[in-house]
């Protein structure tokens, strides 16, 4: 990363959850995006409620427009409307023992997601 490194503990407490999602806006203006406003929760009963922002994203168009590769340096992208179609992959890191969170992205109902 550009600003920061980032590691997977070897001790093996943690996990990379990677959500990829598609989405679309149908406006005819440009958007803001700002991938923070993507947030994973913790709804197991230990600490239930833990929320957490992305560590690392990235995003692309599904019209074959700019990649934004993974990292915390782009605080928003503009999505040029009409009719955008977007790919994106959000990666949070949790306890192993963490297997059931929703997954609150703006504009929809919360996405319930379980492990094993």
């Amino acid at each position: 990363m550009e600003f920061d490194r980032f590691y997977i503990e070897s001790d093996g407490r943690t996990r990379m959850v990677l959500v990829s999602v598609e989405f679309s806006c149908q406006g005819a203006d440009d958007v803001d995006f700002y991938p923070e406003s993507v947030v994973l929760i913790h709804v197991g009963d230990e600490m239930a409620g833990w929320a957490k922002t992305a560590d690392l994203f990235q995003s692309e168009s599904l019209s074959g427009g700019t990649v934004i590769d993974f990292s915390k340096s782009a605080a928003f992208w503009t999505l040029a409307g009409p009719d955008i179609e977007e790919s994106a992959t959000f990666v949070y890191e949790f306890p192993k023992d963490f297997t059931d969170f929703e997954l609150l992205f703006p504009g929809s109902t919360p996405i319930p997601i379980s492990l094993q």
